[in-house]
């Protein structure tokens, strides 16, 4: 019975709980109904991420990502939508759809345009390349995102950049770290963003401890544990520290 009362109530009407929302979206697709099954399936997703059901949110939201290609009238555009579908993921640990929703954004944005913004997907998919077991930090990866986020060189995006540059390098045992690393630090702090001061912090403990200087090593590592709680990649959304 509740099934008609939300067809006749539109997807702009206050639903009825979750399940029976993403019952009628599934419904709409199995139909081949594709432009209900969008509009549902977008309604649905929303409701399914309130509630918790982040895995019905992530299925739903990658379903109304492919529906729209066949839907050039609708408003949402497709970054809008891969936004929300990283965000589904992120928050529901699927590093491969997190992946893959950021190949989806890295294909919409233009890096002329939003040079900081293709910087810091670029920093967070190699993370997840690395996670997910595909790539090893890649050189050449994190040095255009080095390049990109120079546009704005005060920029929390470009202090993360440079601290993976050094970790990167140091990974592939490629020399001069140290310039980098205190560059890194010195802009997260000026900038207040605790995931670019994180990772700077991390980095610049390395460093140091390559180096023989363990006290201080161990106070940039006690420092980086102390903030590491806040950090986030939710940063992004306020590009400050208190996201």
């Amino acid at each position: 019975a509740a099934a008609p009362f939300v067809d006749e109530s539109g997807p702009d009407d206050t639903p009825p709980e979750a399940g029976v929302v993403v019952s009628l979206a599934d419904h709409y697709y199995a139909a081949g109904r594709t432009a209900d099954a969008y509009r549902w399936s977008l309604t649905a997703a929303g409701l399914a991420s309130a509630n918790g059901a982040l895995s019905d949110a992530v299925r739903l939201l990658r379903r109304s990502l492919q529906l729209r290609d066949v839907l050039p009238s609708e408003m949402e555009r497709p970054r809008e939508l891969w936004n929300r579908l990283r965000a589904a993921a992120r928050e529901s640990g699927a590093l491969l759809t997190e992946l893959e929703a950021i190949e989806g954004l890295l294909a919409c944005i233009d890096a002329s345009a939003e040079p900081l913004e293709v910087s810091h997907l670029m920093v967070r998919r190699m993370h997840l390349q690395c996670s997910t077991g595909q790539t090893f930090l890649p050189m050449a990866d994190i040095r255009e995102a080095v390049r990109l986020s120079a546009a704005a060189p005060d920029s929390w995006q470009h202090a993360l950049a440079l601290a993976e540059l050094v970790h990167a390098s140091m990974r592939h045992d490629e020399p001069a770290h140290e310039t980098p690393s205190r560059q890194a630090l010195a802009l997260a702090r000026e900038a207040g963003n605790h995931l670019a001061l994180s990772y700077a912090l991390t980095a610049a403990a390395i460093v140091a401890n390559r180096a023989s200087r363990y006290a201080e090593s161990r106070n940039l590592a006690a420092e980086g544990a102390r903030g590491g709680g806040q950090a986030s990649d939710s940063d992004v959304a306020a590009g400050g520290g208190d996201a």
